[in-house]
């Protein structure tokens, strides 16, 4: 008596599945996604370097790599409803938006005097000017309360 064993078809359709990439970019995807949670976990230990940015790339590299990992940076308690905000486009928070900005024009401006040519110098600086205007008038701001 034959066995009622579902098909191979039937199962792939039945899980859950990660994006339909070639294995090699999925896995350059996912090392991009950790760089950037790496670099946001530093972010978040130091003053002068902004995370929320670097966490939200991540997303959007883990979004395009690997659903697992892109449910696990979104579900982490402090980086997770800033992330999933930022992707539902309601922004950031007016406090945020101020430190990301001042953090950003302070890093910026130390590494600025740390350059020895004027180009470089001016480059950082203009980079850095880029960099504050899209957080302050590109990125929506969030009312909370």
């Amino acid at each position: 008596m034959p066995e009622n064993k579902a098909s191979d078809n039937e199962l792939a359709i039945a899980q859950p599945h990660e994006p339909a990439l070639a294995q090699p970019i999925r896995w350059v995807w996912m090392g991009v996604g950790f760089f950037f949670v790496a670099l946001g976990f530093i972010g978040a230990l130091l003053p002068v370097m902004p995370s929320t940015v670097f966490f939200i790339t991540a997303a959007y590299c883990f979004a395009r790599g690997s659903r697992r990992w892109l449910e696990w940076l979104l579900a982490l308690p402090r980086i997770g409803p800033l992330v999933r905000d930022y992707r539902a486009g309601k922004g950031m928070p007016l406090r945020a938006k101020r430190i990301a900005a001042s953090m950003c024009s302070v890093g910026v401006l130390l590494s600025s005097l740390a350059i020895e040519s004027w180009a470089a110098r001016a480059l950082a600086l203009a980079l850095g000017i880029a960099g504050v205007w899209f957080i302050l008038f590109r990125i929506p701001t969030k009312r909370v309360g």
